[in-house]
């Protein structure tokens, strides 16, 4: 029996080496270039052989003073050999990777002094530990560059893109393969020492704050886990809404929709994990009642901003509107919780704090309609049949597509001026296309009264100069004075 414990040991060992090994040449050759996996290797070879030593010490049952002895001579060497493979093949890799050679050749060192200080298996745990949470970080950077390739090989050959699947697994796969990792790798270690079950039940045992929360570390996973899936579910049901309304998306009750539901599955969320926490309601209260005060003065303009801009939402303003407010005309790009940013017509960003749009008296033109009422002005010349002006620009206006079908064209007399009699057009265009829109009718004006000879006077001034100063009547201006 205990010789197929050994072996039962020394192959889950050996296959959880394989797999520590596998995992770091994966990460090197989707994330360098052909030319520095050899220096990549380099730079993590050392710790692995050494892990992989101290592994075969514990498949083969040797003794402590064994490990006693070897250890500390085997971290000095591999710090010695570390460091000069830091220093020679630092320069040829990523940030990152020289990022996590430098952390563990601290670590290494680290050990060595742990060693002939005598805690050989202490300094094994401690780097051990680092070489699995390294490894994690490196397979999870590595899947993130595989996934990155597949989709640039996909544009390359034309191929429609996968719209689930890059979200997928970045915002749900990834995040809850952190986690199992993460944990694996403080478990791991551990359980070479025989200590893996007193990780896990240190997980699950029940840590309480007086009166406000009792939790063990299972609850504050499962939470996390939980925030994982709503944040990729939220996701989600955005992008469906998009596909499925389109442009119509950014504009009217939508955005309102998404932002409320939102904010609700969040405070829903909230709730649920102090449940899962076993909160203590009755002492949150009073914390907060204790803190409301400090609280209230350090987020008073937040809070405000927030209330005021649920407020908006609820009635006032909506994602799309198109609004003037302090002299300024534009359209509601986002409905925020503390501001509302507002994109005018010459293309700038302008915010204003819920708060301060809430109090003041801004204009929606989109509110009730999609319409603005305007007066054109246009002057005909005296003696001109107003009546048939005015079915002039009548029937030439209504060809138009883009006034409105519901409220009509109206021509009235509005003033008798200098050179014209004024005509006001009143016309109801699209607010959204304002300047356009009053060009075209402009113009359309302007051809009609040409093509049924109508005039547009322009102001006119004749200069009568009844004398000239310094000569007599009749000379000539350049005429010499006669000589006598």
């Amino acid at each position: 029996q205990s010789t197929d414990y050994l072996l039962k040991s020394a192959a889950s060992l050996g296959a959880e080496f394989l797999l520590l090994s596998s995992a770091i040449l994966f990460s090197l050759v989707t994330r360098l270039k052909y030319g520095t996996i050899n220096a990549g290797i380099r730079i993590y070879m050392p710790y692995l052989l050494l892990g992989g030593f101290f592994m075969l010490l514990r498949m083969f049952m040797a003794p402590n003073i064994v490990v006693n002895v070897s250890m500390p001579v085997l971290f000095t060497l591999v710090s010695l050999f570390s460091l000069l493979t830091w220093v020679r093949q630092r320069h040829r890799l990523p940030r990152l990777d020289r990022f996590f050679a430098t952390i563990s050749l601290v670590f290494t060192i680290l050990g060595s002094i742990l060693c002939w200080a005598g805690f050989s298996f202490m300094a094994f745990l401690v780097l051990m530990t680092w070489i699995m949470l390294m490894t994690s970080i490196l397979l999870l950077v590595g899947l993130w560059d595989l996934l990155h390739h597949y989709e640039k090989r996909r544009k390359e050959r034309n191929k429609k893109e996968i719209v689930w699947f890059r979200p997928f697994i970045s915002k749900l796969v990834l995040p809850c393969l952190a986690i199992f990792l993460i944990l694996f790798s403080l478990i791991w270690p551990a359980a070479t020492f025989d200590m893996g079950d007193l990780i896990i039940s240190k997980i699950y045992t029940t840590t309480e704050i007086k009166d406000l929360i009792s939790f063990s570390w299972s609850h504050v996973i499962l939470v996390i886990l939980i925030a994982i899936v709503l944040n990729y579910l939220i996701f989600l049901g955005k992008n469906t809404l998009r596909e499925i309304y389109g442009e119509n998306y950014e504009v009217g009750t939508i955005p309102t929709f998404v932002t409320l539901s939102t904010l609700f599955l969040w405070g829903l969320f909230v709730f649920t994990a102090l449940v899962i926490m076993n909160a203590n309601y009755n002492g949150i209260l009073m914390v907060m009642g204790g803190l409301s005060m400090g609280i209230g003065f350090a987020l008073k303009d937040t809070i405000e901003n927030i209330i005021s801009g649920l407020s908006l939402m609820l009635g006032r303003l909506r994602q799309g509107d198109m609004i003037e407010c302090d002299g300024y005309r534009g359209r509601v790009s986002s409905l925020g919780y503390r501001s509302t940013m507002i994109e005018t017509l010459d293309g700038s960003i302008i915010a204003f704090q819920n708060s301060q749009l809430f109090n003041k008296n801004f204009r929606n033109m989109t509110r009730n309609h999609k319409f603005e009422c305007v007066k054109v002005e246009v002057g005909i010349s005296y003696g001109t049949d107003v009546e048939k002006a005015r079915g002039i620009i009548l029937e030439t206006l209504a060809s138009l597509p883009f006034l409105s079908k519901i409220k009509k064209t109206s021509v009235v007399l509005d003033s008798f001026g200098d050179s014209s009699v004024n005509l006001g057009v009143w016309v109801w265009i699209p607010v959204m296309t304002k300047s356009s829109s009053l060009s075209t009718v402009r113009e359309r004006i302007y051809n009609a009264f040409n093509e049924h000879g109508i005039s547009i006077p322009f102001p006119q001034q004749d200069l009568y100069v009844k004398e000239f100063p310094d000569r007599q009547p009749g000379e000539e201006p350049n005429a010499s004075p006669r000589e006598e």
